[in-house]
Formats: C-alpha cells, structure tokens, sequence
C-alpha cells in the first residue's frame, strides 16, 4: 500500500518577518523665531511672476508633509501673496510674484495661527527666477531655538529610532536568510536549511515564524523528536502575538506527522484537527494526511475517523474513499470460509471507483472486492472468495 501525503505549506511560506516602524517628531509647535516681526517688506510693480520651489524637513530629517508654505510681504500669513502645500515627500513648488518675501512653513490648521514652524530671512525674488527655499529643521540656527523640553524629546526620539533602524536592519537580513533557507529546503539541502532555521532563530527568538521554519525543517529530515518543541514554541509565541492562523496551521500539520511518527497518534490526530480549524480552506488535505498516518500508524479505527473527516471535506476526491476501505478492511472477519467485509467498506471501495475508475489503486481495489465476493462496479461480476 503507497499512498502519498499532500502538502499544505505554500501559504505559511509566503510569511516575513515584519519590520518596525520609525517615530516621526511632532514639532510643529515649535520651530524659529516668529515671522511676525513687523518689518514692511516692499513687492515690486507690474506682476511679473517667478518660480519657487523648496523641501521642507523637521529635526529627525523626515519630511514635512502636507503642510503650507506661504510667501508673505510681512512675514504673517495674513500678506500672503502666494501659498503651495508640501508632497508626501515634503516637496513644494508654484508661481510666486516677483518681489521680497519671508518664506513661511506652517500647519494647516494651527492651533496658535502666531506660531509657525519655520520661516526664512527675507528673500528677493527678481522676475522670472526659479527660487529655491528650503526648510531645514537639522540646521543648527533651528535647533538652538527649541526649548530644553523640546530638545530632550527630539533626543529621546532619535534614540528611538537609532533603535529602529539596527532591528529593522537585522530583519532585512534574516528575512533574506530566511528566503536562503527556504530555497536550500526545497533543493533538498535540509541540513543547510536547518542550519539557517536555526540562526533565524537566535536573531529573532521572540518570532514564532523562525521556529516553525526550523521544525518544518526538522520533520522533512525525519528528525521528529527535536522538531516537536520547535513546533509547540512557533505555536506558543503566535498565540501570545498577533495570532497568524496560517502559520497555525502549518505548525499544527507539522507536529501532526511529527507526532504520528514518533508513535503519539492521539497527539497527532489533535494537531490535524487544530490545522483544519484554523484553516478550513486546507481541511482535505489535513484529514487525509491525518488519514494515512493513522493507518501506516496501525490503527484503523482512527484511520477511518480521520478518512470520514477528509470525505466531509470534499466528498469529491477519491483518494479518502480508499485509505477508508483500507482500514476498514483490517477489520473484516471470516463466518464459515467467506470474508466479511466490516459495514461501509464495500460502499467506500466501490465510490472510489466510481471517482477514479482508472485510478492508480483501481486495479487493487477491484482485487479485494472480488476477493470478498462482492460486486465490481462496472462489470457486475462478483466472485468468492476460495
């Protein structure tokens, strides 16, 4: 008897490590002397026009986005002469009378309209120039502006996202080892892939992924023993967490076979059950692996608890038919020199056959009906048994 289990492994395998986002400042409350310093700004006749463009920036060096930009005779909002929003990318740019301006970066809705985030000195703007202002909150002229409260916030953000930085570096590093380890187990190199597995793991040990990575590893080596508590802590770290329910079902179909090979078959008809629960899209093919394992396993009655489970599934495969009149055939008695075959093992041999009449296990299983002096679907012959 060879039968085949089916592997569920594509969508657990589409899983990465996830990297950490990086604190962004909020400091526009702050930022330079106010623009409302009084000084008339004069701007000249005949409205010729000119271009301006510019990036905006605050202290951790991250964009400005979505943020106005005002060009002002006075330095107030209120004389603006021209006004642009920044991008995503902290990027403006337009058409700007040609005159002389204070330049000034603020918020949309600010809460305090007095208060800007940064302006710039007054600035000439001959006709048909193409200007650039920038707003730079790393300069040094910004930074001795903000208040010590200010400037142990911006430290302590910094320090955040140093911190940040490093831990998403090391996962862009596992996660290109993790593709490594992964390509090296399909090549069939699973000691090379265990060994990877393993680094995975000690880089990110708080990730259930690297440990479900080491024991899929380990099973497909047929190291059963030390794959099952690498399963049980991917399994335990991912129900603390965010809970993944396919990497729960790849972990729990995983330690199912680990289980059934090291002779726990209560264990692992468990685990398959967990896996169909937690991704019922993959039910077949964890009730049929469950299945076989149960009947290579020696016990039939579980074999066909798990086959009746597979057809509930999807009636429509014909392999579960057969690993169900397999083991239920394992229990059929002799009454005065003729094979009793146990109730519903001739009707899942003949629905086989009635799924895959040319199937590979056709031939065998017409074998064993004929054996029993039971009818053959499609020739209605019927022999007995000698």
């Amino acid at each position: 008897m060879a039968m085949k289990m089916k592997w569920m492994m594509a969508a657990v395998l589409g899983l990465v490590l996830a990297p950490a986002v990086a604190m962004a400042q909020n400091d526009s409350s702050q930022g330079g002397a106010s623009a409302a310093q009084g000084a008339h700004l004069s701007q000249k006749a005949g409205g010729a026009m000119a271009t301006v463009h510019g990036h905006a920036q605050n202290p951790l060096g991250l964009p400005y986005a979505d943020t106005m930009v005002y060009a002002t005779t006075d330095g107030t909002p209120k004389s603006q002469v021209a006004k642009f929003t920044t991008d995503a990318n902290g990027d403006y740019s337009g058409p700007v009378p040609a005159g002389k301006y204070v330049f000034v970066l603020q918020e949309k809705n600010p809460k305090n309209a007095e208060k800007e985030i940064d302006n710039s000195e007054p600035i000439d703007v001959p006709e048909k120039s193409n200007l650039t202002v920038d707003f730079d909150g790393t300069r040094q002229a910004y930074l001795s502006k903000m208040t010590p409260e200010e400037k142990k916030a911006l430290e302590e953000t910094k320090a955040k996202n140093e911190k940040i930085t490093a831990e998403n570096a090391k996962i862009k590093n596992l996660n290109s080892l993790l593709q490594q380890e992964r390509d090296a187990r399909k090549a069939g190199n699973l000691d090379s892939a265990t060994q990877m597995a393993t680094q995975i793991t000690v880089g990110k040990p708080d990730e259930a992924l690297g440990w479900y990575e080491l024991g899929t590893d380990q099973v497909m080596a047929k190291k059963y023993a030390d794959a099952i508590p690498n399963l049980q802590k991917a399994l335990q770290i991912n129900e603390a967490g965010k809970k993944n329910p396919q990497l729960e079902a790849g972990a729990e179909a995983q330690l199912g076979e680990a289980y059934a090979y090291t002779k726990r078959l209560d264990e692992g008809a468990k685990s398959y059950d967990a896996a169909a629960k937690a991704d019922p899209t993959g039910a077949y093919t964890y009730y049929y692996n469950e299945a076989v394992l149960m009947l290579q396993g020696s016990n039939p009655d579980q074999a066909a608890a798990a086959a009746d489970k597979a057809i509930a599934a999807d009636p429509k495969q014909a392999l579960a038919y057969y690993v169900k009149g397999q083991a239920l055939i394992q229990k059929a008695t002799v009454d005065n020199g003729k094979v009793v075959a146990p109730p519903g093992c001739v009707e899942a041999y003949d629905k086989y056959l009635q799924l895959a009449p040319d199937g590979n296990h056709a031939a065998e299983v017409k074998g064993i009906l004929q054996g029993i002096g039971a009818s053959v679907p499609g020739t209605g012959s019927t022999r007995k048994k000698k």
